[in-house]
């Protein structure tokens, strides 16, 4: 899925580029994970079924929630996106294993001041996915910057 193995040093001097976006773990979106996962469970609990798939179901609600939590809400996971570089109209996506993918940012994008979810579509494989941003995994400015950059397209032209 991410093209060549590039490892990625997270410096002081990464910060310092002019479309840089480090993301961290979003404390938001583990609360949301853990309400919406808990109420899933919560339900399934209350339906007439036996008690073995009530377990069961139940089970396979928290090993999602685990996994989601995992890989999206704390970027544990290798393939975690922790990063966005924008060059130009190019668009990199980092990975926590420090592995890069070229993507295309789609219009199916949502940009509010609460949440962005970035629709992309890897030059690659031609696959769209989807990166959630809360404000509380990125800096304050950084945020901003990053949703002006991402809604209205204001990406530096070479030359």
């Amino acid at each position: 899925m991410f093209l060549k193995n590039k490892a990625i040093n997270f410096s002081s001097a990464d910060k310092k580029l002019p479309h840089f976006f480090k993301f961290h773990r979003s404390r938001i979106f583990a609360i949301l994970l853990f309400a919406v996962y808990g109420l899933a469970i919560i339900i399934v609990i209350q339906l007439p079924l036996a008690v073995v798939f009530k377990y069961i179901f139940s089970l396979l609600l928290a090993c999602a929630l685990f996994y989601y939590l995992w890989r999206y809400a704390w970027l544990l996971s290798p393939s975690s996106v922790v990063g966005m570089r924008m060059e130009g109209a190019d668009v990199f996506l980092i990975s926590l294993d420090g592995r890069e993918m070229q993507v295309q940012i789609s219009t199916e994008t949502l940009v509010t001041p609460f949440i962005t979810i970035i629709m992309v579509i890897s030059c690659l494989t031609g696959k769209k996915l989807s990166v959630m941003i809360f404000p509380d995994s990125i800096e304050t400015e950084r945020f901003r910057e990053m949703r002006v950059l991402v809604k209205w397209g204001g990406f530096d032209t070479p030359g």
